[in-house]
């Protein structure tokens, strides 16, 4: 295995199982959802930040301000014994609104993000993947 590699190579890894899930939320009304549930100011947490906080009652969850929509959003990464839970929570609120990676591929592609695999790979140049900026 890789693992057992890089320990043969001398490097000081290990590879840890968590018992989390993940829940994405994302659009314009996230903030307004989310900053009901929980007690640190969403409005603090900038893009690619995270912090970890009691979420509708759920603590130990870690909350990182990210999207793959191109609208603003969240990641939570949440226990696994009370992902449900969260969901129905979240479910709660008539503006939320359970979607697919087909919604969020739709979402994505609009807003220019590539996805690695599906619509750009090792053969695509930054200039067919309308990536100039990163060059």
């Amino acid at each position: 295995s890789r693992l057992a590699e890089f320990k043969a190579a001398g490097l000081d890894v290990d590879l840890e199982f968590l018992d989390q899930a993940l829940i994405a939320l994302q659009g314009p009304s996230m903030s307004r959802v989310l900053q009901a549930g929980m007690k640190e100011d969403l409005g603090k947490l900038t893009f690619m930040t995270s912090a970890l906080a009691t979420v509708f009652g759920i603590p130990d969850c870690r909350v990182t301000r990210c999207g793959y929509t191109g609208e603003d959003g969240v990641e939570i990464s949440v226990p696994l014994s009370r992902v449900v839970e969260l969901s129905e929570k979240l479910l709660a609120n008539s503006e939320v609104k359970l979607a697919g990676l087909g919604a969020r591929d739709s979402l994505r592609l609009e807003a220019g993000l590539c996805l690695y695999g599906n619509d750009i790979d090792d053969t695509t140049t930054p200039v067919e993947a309308t990536l100039v900026w990163t060059i």
